[in-house]
């Protein structure tokens, strides 16, 4: 019986491959519609829900649009006319990853001095 991180590696494989032909253009360019759960877990020696579970992190990664009933449909590639706009708004998000890392980086140096002072049992 496969276990939930059985399930995980194997959504995520799937995923890099679905991604790669992606990225390739030839087998599933813009606007192409991905196989089925059904079909994909089929042809991949899967359960359907494995299968659901990849497009869901290619859904996550902006590559494929899930449109209900319809299907799973891979988008146009970003970045297609927003050019310098979208860079900046990379180097801003970029910036406050950078500041979120180094308070995270001080609180963590605060915690650690806070709890050698922390008296344990038998003191």
């Amino acid at each position: 019986m496969a276990t939930r991180d059985d399930e995980g590696l194997a959504s995520r494989q799937l995923a890099r491959r679905l991604r790669a032909e992606i990225e390739k253009g030839s087998s599933y360019p813009p606007g192409a519609r991905l196989p089925s759960y059904r079909q994909l877990a089929e042809t991949n020696g899967l359960a359907r829900n494995t299968a659901a579970a990849a497009v869901r992190i290619l859904e996550s990664e902006g590559l494929v649009e899930i449109r209900g009933t319809s299907g799973a449909f891979v988008r146009e590639p970003a970045g297609t006319g927003d050019g310098p706009e979208l860079a900046s708004e990379l180097v801003a998000v970029q910036r406050q990853l950078r500041e979120a890392r180094r308070v995270l980086s001080a609180t963590e140096d605060a915690v650690a001095g806070l709890l050698t002072r922390f008296p344990t049992k038998g003191e």
